[in-house]
């Protein structure tokens, strides 16, 4: 079964920009896919049009064979609260403490902001939410405030977080860009072992080449809108990684 499917996906800004182009991929249930590409490839727009951010000029996604390409919101939220979001600058609430953000997490399963609001969040969503902490390593800092940790400790969070809603696809958009790279590689290592662990599927967005071919277990490529690479790492050469980054680049376009 496919937790995510791209069918012809086309995606043209009011200025004419060509951001996708008919690009088309299968995402099997319980897959760890990394999507690759310059700035101004078209990735980040790709992780807009599947998270519901962006609305495909053309072509359709579905998501647990559920056509997701042109719902409302309202009939979107359903869906989203089985997705967790990773993001590259974290989206904490940096005066709150970690805790709280973690407890956010359960908005998508309790509309009501009292009932994940720490005061008053029942016994059941505060174990949760330390369960979740302890997960990540970072419990014995669950009453500090957020913006008092490291980027790394951010990112974990963050990844707390999306464990409270208990997602079955993950789509990580740059995760590690922020990060330092002992930070960052300690975060993907953390990642890919809790959707190992939990037996999820993985979309995760990246620019490094050397951190995609260790963690995914297949490659997407994208160049300037289109679809240029889709393959198991291991059938993929250092030539077919670096054509996504070589090939063109003197004339990048404005691609978002």
């Amino acid at each position: 079964m496919n937790a995510l499917s791209v069918r012809e996906v086309t995606k043209t800004f009011k200025d004419g920009t060509n951001a996708l182009e008919k690009v088309s991929f299968d995402i099997k249930t319980g897959e760890g896919v990394v999507l690759l590409g310059h700035n101004g490839s078209g990735k980040s727009t790709m992780f807009k049009c599947i998270s519901g951010f962006e609305t495909p000029t053309s072509g359709e996604i579905f998501i647990n064979n559920q056509e997701i390409t042109r719902l409302s919101d309202r009939r979107y939220r359903p869906l989203r609260k089985n997705i967790g979001m990773v993001f590259q600058n974290f989206h904490l609430i940096y005066n709150l403490s970690v805790f709280q953000n973690v407890l956010f997490g359960a908005m998508g399963q309790n509309r009501n902001f009292l009932k994940v609001s720490a005061p008053f969040a029942s016994k059941l969503l505060r174990e949760k939410a330390m369960a979740c902490l302890d997960r990540v390593g970072l419990a014995h800092l669950a009453s500090r405030r957020s913006d008092q940790l490291s980027g790394g400790q951010q990112q974990r969070v963050a990844i707390a977080r999306m464990l409270m809603q208990d997602p079955e696809l993950i789509l990580a958009d740059e995760p590690i860009a922020s990060l330092d790279p002992k930070a960052g590689r300690e975060v993907m290592e953390l990642l890919w072992e809790i959707v190992d662990e939990r037996k999820l599927t993985v979309l995760c967005i990246l620019h490094q080449t050397e951190i995609a071919m260790e963690f995914g277990e297949r490659l997407i490529g994208l160049n300037k809108g289109r679809l240029v690479l889709d393959d198991e790492k291991n059938n993929i050469s250092k030539n077919d990684l670096n054509s996504l980054y070589y090939d063109g680049i003197e004339e990048l376009s404005d691609v978002q």
